[in-house]
């Protein structure tokens, strides 16, 4: 009959423990330093898709990569009809393997035709090991 006591004091003593816990901030990604933690991936597109990956200089040479409202701002080609419109995709530089990420978007594409804003998390052999999809898709 003591081991009821004894798991619920357990419980009772890593609640204790968790909430004496806090979160630190390792990295911040701003204004200041965004593109210098980022790298432009500027490969074929390893799904297949019709856009074309740019570099760091003509992103922003064409504004889809830059500054805005005191943020960082990432557009996409509007102009260029069909297939092989420019596009970004960024990594960062450093990896992950565990934490808490918070984003804050101010706006992102909706979900359309050619449009595939999303922000995610993937190994070094991807797609094998799989993915993390954390948003995808917004509309």
């Amino acid at each position: 009959m003591h081991l009821p006591r004894l798991t619920l004091g357990l419980g009772a003593l890593a609640t204790i423990t968790h909430a004496q816990q806090q979160y630190v901030l390792h990295d911040n990604y701003d204004r200041t330093n965004f593109f210098n933690e980022f790298g432009f991936f500027d490969a074929p597109d390893p799904t297949k898709g019709f856009q074309r990956y740019v570099n760091a200089s003509e992103a922003n040479a064409q504004s889809l990569a830059g500054f805005a409202n005191d943020g960082v701002f990432l557009g996409v080609d509007y102009t260029t009809p069909g297939d092989n419109r420019r596009s970004v995709r960024l990594t960062s530089n450093k990896a992950f393997d565990g934490g808490v990420f918070i984003a804050d978007i101010a706006h992102m594409p909706a979900n359309s035709c050619g449009v595939w804003g999303a922000f995610w998390m993937f190994g070094p052999d991807w797609p094998h090991g799989g993915e993390i999809d954390i948003i995808e898709g917004v509309n």
